[in-house]
């Protein structure tokens, strides 16, 4: 999961393999919000 949220942040959609999420939807809303949780250095 880490490595997936690390590529969400970095707006990288080329995220693997995804086949143990649970739900694969949640993606999407991830990578459409992200720039809400994006810590701004």
């Amino acid at each position: 999961m880490r490595r997936i949220l690390a590529k969400v942040i970095r707006n990288d959609t080329d995220l693997g393999d995804i086949s143990t999420m649970a739900d694969e939807s949640i993606l999407e809303e991830l990578f459409t919000t992200r720039h809400l949780y994006s810590i701004v250095n």
